[in-house]
């Protein structure tokens, strides 16, 4: 989803997803007249070895945010193999994981500085919680 929205913590990842997404949409318009179709699919944060083995270093106000929002949930592989495999039946140029996942992308294109509002929000949370969670820790 760091192709069409950023968070904290992914400034970088997030450019390399934008940069990618464009890159579909002028392919996808390039190959329209030879009938070739390309789709973009926007995966949520997913439980796999890999998030398991990012998250051992991972800064606690970077995982906070990312998966303790009420924007999205973590998804596991199986369910993002499966609308994968939807998404690819039914030859949509952008897709998403969830209803949750569609929400937040139609939001962050249709309100995008209601989307920062909120967005903004849900990242001072997170860093309280940290905060206090470093508190308790002492």
């Amino acid at each position: 989803m760091l192709g069409f929205m950023s968070v904290y913590g992914y400034s970088a990842y997030s450019a390399s997803k934008f940069a990618t997404a464009g890159f579909a949409e002028a392919l996808r318009q390039e190959m329209l007249l030879e009938g070739v179709t390309v789709s973009v699919f926007y995966p949520p944060t997913t439980e796999t070895p890999g998030l398991e083995e990012e998250n051992r270093d991972k800064p606690p106000l970077v995982w906070a945010i990312e998966s303790e929002n009420s924007f999205t949930r973590t998804y596991t592989a199986e369910a993002v193999a499966r609308e994968l495999l939807r998404s690819i039946e039914r030859g949509g140029f952008e897709n998403v994981v969830g209803w949750d996942s569609w929400l937040v992308f139609w939001a962050r294109r249709a309100f995008p500085a209601i989307f920062r509002f909120f967005s903004d929000q849900e990242l001072r949370a997170a860093a309280r919680k940290v905060a206090s969670q470093g508190e308790k820790n002492r």
